[in-house]
């Protein structure tokens, strides 16, 4: 048998081979981000400037592993050449992706919220309230993107704790989010549901209803009109305008790379995908029960952390 190798594709064997030796699976895409299309992996949800240290230790082992040195010298045939090359920061440091938003500003804005549903005595008032209260929280429950149907439950297992989201993709399967879900976010979605029923609107994704009892898809816009009409607290309306709906990924980037989370786990979760990689199928090595376990965990502390109960 023949094997062809791809110049351009052989940065795939340095992923593997930082997986297998380094468990720096973030790390990777500081040098190959150029290799990313816009349907892959994202540098704003891995971390930043400190990761970049571990990462040229790296390259700096195997520049001296490999003599590069010596090559490069007989190369150019340079003579009489000195050279040193030393890191002195603390790659020990680990800071997750700078768009992660504050965690006492999240707990002020469910706790504002939870106080307005309280106060509520109008029943589709205290749903909209309610429904907007639960698409947030699991936007960082999640790790939602944007667009509108990417809290979709129809297709949730509370037996397996999981939940699958169909979402962009290149290829049919990379288009698979397998998302475990901790128990907060089992609990509020079963509470949604179960409102959503006795109210006969489907309870296939988040949606919010209109005086006559018709139900609309949630979006950001409607949901900030209605806390306008409401009158409710300034602070909940800049929240809602300010805060992108996929902003549960950067809260969990952050703190996957600061708690040294396994960054397979963290991929598979946020559905970062490299074409033949995927993490769900029938060659994947992906340990799905420690995957769920983990970060199921996980998720649980990112709850208590941003007040979501």
């Amino acid at each position: 048998k023949t094997i062809h190798f791809n110049i351009n594709k052989t940065w795939y064997f340095l992923i593997a081979f930082i997986r297998s030796n380094l468990i720096e699976d973030i790390t990777a895409l500081f040098s190959l981000s150029k290799n990313f299309k816009s349907d892959e992996s994202k540098l704003a949800y891995g971390s930043t400037a400190k990761d970049s240290i571990i990462f040229s230790n790296f390259l700096l082992k195997i520049y001296n592993e490999l003599e590069l040195e010596k090559v490069i010298t007989n190369l150019y045939k340079w003579t009489n050449l000195e050279s040193k090359i030393s890191l002195n920061n603390d790659a020990t440091l680990r800071v997750g992706s700078n768009r992660a938003i504050e965690s006492q500003k999240v707990k002020d804005f469910f706790a504002y919220l939870k106080n307005e549903i309280e106060k509520s005595n109008n029943s589709i008032d205290k749903f909209n309230l309610f429904s907007i209260y639960t698409r947030v929280a699991l936007g960082i429950l999640l790790g939602t993107r944007t667009f509108n149907y990417s809290c979709s439950l129809d297709r949730i297992s509370f037996t397996f704790h999981t939940l699958v989201i169909s979402e962009k993709s290149n290829t049919l399967i990379s288009g698979i989010r397998l998302i475990p879900i901790c128990e907060q976010a089992e609990n509020l979605i079963k509470e949604y549901q179960e409102k959503v029923t006795s109210l006969d609107i489907p309870k296939d994704t988040i949606y919010l209803i209109n005086n006559k009892g018709e139900h609309t898809l949630y979006n950001n816009e409607l949901a900030i009109n209605i806390l306008k009409n409401l009158n409710t607290q300034k602070y909940l309306i800049e929240f809602l305008d300010s805060a992108p709906m996929n902003i549960g990924r950067h809260i969990i980037s952050k703190y996957a790379v600061e708690t040294n989370l396994n960054g397979f786990y963290l991929e598979a979760f946020l559905g970062h995908y490299v074409s033949g990689a995927e993490h769900f199928g029938t060659f994947s090595n992906l340990n799905f029960k420690n995957y769920v376990q983990t970060m199921r965990e996980f998720l649980s502390q990112i709850a208590e952390i941003y007040g979501i109960y």
